[in-house]
């Protein structure tokens, strides 16, 4: 598995890559910490998955890459602690699922196993 997980957190990119890391021990994660950088990574590789934080760019550009992402790739879409109405709209371009920075480290491996299932 080949996942990417573009986060300008550190610290957030380390916890989903502990957490894939202990689903999926052969999984090979990239990660990105600017939207350049996601940008330049999806669309030259292969991933399976890739994790996004929302806050990495302006709606117009994150509607316009997560819409040509999902042609191929999974895609998670990383919130705040809420879904305001940017998130609303971004999530409804085909994002498969949300996960909230509050969201427990047991519920965010069950959201990415059954992903996968």
């Amino acid at each position: 598995m080949n996942i990417l997980i573009a986060d300008k957190i550190g610290v957030y990119r380390f916890g989903f890559k502990t957490i894939i890391g202990e689903l999926w021990t052969d999984a090979v994660v990239s990660e990105a910490c600017n939207f350049d950088k996601a940008i330049e990574l999806v669309f030259d590789n292969n991933f399976d998955l890739l994790v996004l934080d929302i806050e990495l760019a302006p709606q117009e550009l994150l509607a316009n890459f997560i819409g040509k992402a999902i042609r191929h790739t999974k895609v998670v879409m990383l919130l705040g602690d809420c879904l305001n109405e940017e998130a609303s709209s971004l999530s409804k371009i085909g994002a498969d699922a949300i996960i909230f920075r509050s969201t427990s480290k047991e519920e965010v491996s069950d959201i990415l196993k059954w992903m996968f299932s």
